[in-house]
């Protein structure tokens, strides 16, 4: 918002407000002459609609301080009079005029032909809907505050302040005498304002000021952009890219990154808000009026189960997409069916085609449901999934998800490559900053060769290593897959399998994701020609005994909780203790979760060489017969299995087991050594000791360089112009010597 004044009276938190018509029971009410009807609910309106068809005629609409009507499709010679406190008014018709006389908030969206709108009294007026022809819209209100989504002709007779969004390109602006107009013009094109003694001024493009009674032009772009609602100072914050889940959930992950801290400077900046001095505004959706902006947004309809299975519908309905008091709604419903089972139906916004952009700063401020199974997220999907080949080679930029059960930790994330590779890092709060409770602002930056994510201002996550390759053929060239247009996503999830499923304890009534406001900011341009980091990657020495494992002979009675070598976790409704004693690490279960790693003892930071052969060994034994299941998985590359999940089949008499395998995947000095007790038949003790992880060996892999014919059957390696450095591996380039030769970018569409 270029303007603060301005912001402060067309304010996203005042612009909309709950309208719920009355339903006081009336019936039309016909004056003398059969012209003029009073009616108080749309049951009325709708009945007296058809009563005065093809003729002139008044209706009067009063029902109660908030009024909602939809006047149908259909020709009326009619004026609709609307009066209450609050006011919307959603036309699909034809109609001669509509006078709305409201103290507060008007909210007209009009899909049909008016031919002349009146506002009276009003202190806010949004005008939308996807007419094409300007409707002259006469204002008679002190100080009134308008948006226009819709083309309008604007005739002020008092102060007024108005911001001009994109539909309203077609709009113009006229005063009478001694009043002011104070203007944003947020569109594509320039706006006339007409002042009284005849003299049109022009407001450009991204242009904010005020048009005086004289016709002076005073620029206020200038002016403080800061709103309350933005000042999140971003404290008791702790940001970690080492994640607590595991990869069978898609929980957990690191990237390199760094952990972020507040930057102060005299003006209190955080380091985001620096970052942004070099950005403009492109577009944003603060949620004003009382629906939901459909030429920015998409709503995406998928059936239960469509992915992760989770349990909701996405469905287009009212009740679980709203747009109310300047802010986005997105609400979980619980239906009980006549067979009494239970559905499920949620909300999912994309702006694909609407508002797509490559690279750039995506912040959304939102305050996030609470109860097991809920899944929000604000993300990011390329525009052309099959550019470089469907998810997750296509790419996925996950700016922000919260868990319902785990509100104040919030996750960033990308997905890339074949096979299927990840960077995610984590944000937590102290319980009193949850991200439930409170709004907070999510963020990521997008760079060429760089992503980087915010929480109120403050860095937690940073990832430059990143892949796009299909099965069979190269590897494209970098930074893809993130250099193409992406578009946004906003969602609730209800139940999946990595948040989990709710329980009886998950409420739906009175839940929902608010999204105070989405905006995206851009550099005028940007620097591609990067290259990838090249990782040097540091394997650590064994103990003097050659084993890798830190504390394998559970000597020191380490915290399980902290990061540093052993680790319990629970997740997916495990519930247990470990603990060391007598030598022994010993993990009772009281709830076996519903998944193998519901129950889990890791020991991350074991490096492992590609090509080098290991013995994984330990003595295990159970309070009973059970099994668990052992494994060395890669957290910082989806979890990958260096050695594969392996069933154990433990007695109640101390066993020692013995595994081999070779890392066949690159160097990796985050190597996981995990077992997994979680959903398996029994809950009884396990008991640990001496375990080790030796190197005892070590067999060159060889790759396979020679040419073979492609997945898709093409003979030409790169026939794309896709690989390599300048996109021409696998080509040879003779020319001479004031020749040259490059491949054009994605944007000509040729490749």
């Amino acid at each position: 918002m270029k303007n603060k004044t301005l912001w402060k009276q067309v304010g996203a938190a005042a612009i909309a407000a709950a309208m719920v018509m009355s339903t006081v029971p009336a019936t039309p009410v016909q004056a003398a002459g059969g012209k003029t009807l009073a009616v108080s609910s749309q049951k009325q309106l709708n009945q007296a609609l058809k009563t005065v068809k093809g003729k002139n005629a008044v209706i009067t609409v009063k029902a109660g301080k908030n009024v909602k009507i939809t006047i149908p499709k259909g020709t009326y010679k009619v004026t609709i009079r609307v009066v209450g406190k609050q006011a919307a008014v959603i036309n699909n018709g034809t109609v001669k005029e509509i006078v709305v006389n409201s103290k507060g908030t008007v909210a007209i969206k009009n899909n049909g032909t008016i031919k002349k709108v009146t506002v009276q009294n009003a202190k806010r007026v949004s005008f939308s809907g996807n007419c094409k022809k300007a409707v002259p819209v006469v204002v008679n209100a002190e100080d009134v505050s308008m948006i226009l989504a819709a083309p309008a002709k604007i005739t002020a007779k008092k102060d007024v302040n108005i911001v001009l969004k994109k539909g309203a390109e077609k709009s113009s602006i006229t005063c009478t005498k001694n009043a002011q107009a104070q203007v944003d013009n947020q569109t594509k094109k320039a706006i006339s304002v007409k002042i009284a003694d005849g003299t049109t001024l022009k407001v450009e493009s991204g242009e904010s000021c005020t048009i005086t009674p004289k016709g002076k032009k005073e620029d206020t772009s200038g002016e403080d952009k800061t709103d309350e609602k933005d000042k999140m100072d971003g404290k008791d914050q702790k940001t970690d890219d080492t994640s607590d889940g595991n990869a069978s959930s898609g929980s957990s992950s690191s990237g390199n990154s760094s952990g972020g801290t507040t930057v102060e400077t005299p003006s209190k900046l955080t380091e985001a808000d620096l970052l942004k001095q070099g950005y403009q505004l492109k577009w944003q959706d603060n949620f004003d009026g009382v629906f939901l902006n459909r030429a920015d947004w998409n709503v995406e309809l998928h059936e239960k189960g469509w992915v992760n299975s989770e349990w909701q519908e996405y469905v287009d309905s009212d009740k679980n997409i709203q747009v109310k008091d300047g802010k986005l709604l997105i609400k979980p419903v619980e239906t009980v069916n006549a067979d009494g089972t239970r559905s499920y139906t949620s909300g999912r916004i994309n702006t694909q085609g609407k508002h797509d952009f490559k690279y750039g700063y995506f912040e959304c401020r939102a305050k996030v449901p609470t109860g097991k199974g809920y899944l929000p997220a604000f993300w990011m999907m390329p525009t052309d999934e099959n550019l470089y080949g469907q998810w997750p080679k296509c790419g996925e930029i996950d700016i922000m998800e919260v868990m319902g059960q785990e509100t104040n930790k919030a996750y960033g994330t990308i997905h890339y490559g074949e096979p299927h590779d990840q960077s995610q890092g984590t944000c937590t709060v102290d319980a009193k900053n949850n991200f439930a409770d409170q709004y907070h602002t999510y963020a990521c930056d997008w760079e060429p060769g760089k992503i980087t994510w915010y929480i109120d201002g403050v860095k937690f996550h940073e990832e430059s290593d990143w892949f796009s390759a299909k099965s069979g053929q190269g590897e494209v060239a970098y930074p893809a897959p993130f250099d193409q247009p992406f578009y946004m996503i906003l969602n609730l999830a209800v139940g999946g399998s990595w948040v989990g499923y709710p329980d009886d304890s998950t409420t739906y009534a009175d839940q929902q994701f608010a999204v105070d406001y989405v905006k995206v900011y851009q550099k005028d341009s940007y620097d591609e020609n990067v290259e990838k980091p090249v990782k040097n990657v540091i394997l650590r020495e064994p103990d003097t005994t050659g084993n890798y494992i830190n504390n394998g002979d559970f000597s020191i009675a380490e915290n399980l909780s902290d990061d540093k070598n052993w680790k319990f976790l629970t997740t997916l409704d495990g519930d247990g203790k470990a603990e060391i004693k007598n030598h022994e690490m010993v993990i009772s279960t009281v709830n076996m979760g519903t998944a193998d790693y519901s129950i889990q003892l890791v020991q991350p930071d074991v490096p492992l060489q590609k090509g080098g052969t290991y013995k994984v060994t330990f003595d295990a034994y159970a309070d009973e017969a059970r099994t668990m299941i052992a494994d060395i998985s890669g957290p910082d590359h989806n979890y990958t299995r260096y050695w594969k999940d392996t069933k154990v089949e433990l007695g109640t008499q101390k066993t020692t087991y013995t595994y081999a395998f070779q890392m066949t995947g690159s160097d990796d000095a985050n190597g996981r050594l995990e077992f997994n007790l979680g959903n398996a038949a029994s809950t009884a003790a396990v008991h640990l000791s001496n375990v080790r992880i030796e190197k005892t060996g070590y067999e060159e892999i060889k790759e396979d360089t020679t040419k073979k014919v492609l997945a898709d059957g093409n003979y030409v390696y790169n026939g794309s112009f896709q690989e390599g450095k300048n996109r021409l591996g696998y080509w040879d380039i003779t020319k001479p010597e004031n020749a040259t030769t490059e491949v054009t970018g994605l944007e000509d569409g040729r490749r």
